[in-house]
């Protein structure tokens, strides 16, 4: 019997296994607002994501616009190897965010790898969120675009 390791696809899902946390939109948006303030990030890069606010202090329901590569895209400039996955489900939207098993590092142990993502949410969220093991599937070539291009860019 042969068992697949790794991300398992086809033409409309994709399996994943990250060490992250699912997070809303709008909590995400805030997140970044908190990086906004902390000097982690500027003002140009989340005008460049969130095209047409102006304004992140206010939520806004335009903030929904953002997409997972938005996400992976400021993600970057926190140099933590995570990486977002963007789910819609029964009219609700969540983000997938987290280390995926395959950016453990050779001199790294299983606890360092976990501190390191626990630290990472703690600084995106400005509180402490535990982080867990997420497998899920998600049902979109956007996404699975987005989890292929992270493979890829790990090699």
């Amino acid at each position: 019997m042969k068992i697949r390791q790794g991300f398992v696809s086809n033409s409309s899902t994709t399996s994943f296994c990250i060490y992250g946390v699912v997070t809303n939109v709008e909590d995400l948006f805030y997140g970044f607002v908190n990086l906004l303030k902390t000097g982690v990030i500027t003002q140009n890069d989340m005008e460049n994501i969130f095209e047409g606010i102006t304004d992140f202090e206010k939520y806004d329901n335009d903030a929904n616009n953002f997409s997972a590569s938005s996400v992976e895209e400021l993600l970057s400039k926190l140099d933590c190897d995570f990486m977002a996955v963007y789910h819609s489900y029964n009219d609700t939207d969540q983000f997938f965010i987290g280390r995926p098993p395959q950016s453990l590092k050779d001199d790294e142990t299983g606890k360092q790898f976990k501190e390191k993502a626990n630290k990472t949410v703690r600084r995106i969220f400005n509180k402490s969120l535990k982080c867990e093991w997420i497998e899920d599937t998600v049902e979109s070539w956007y996404s699975i675009n987005n989890i292929w291009k992270f493979i890829i860019n790990s090699l």
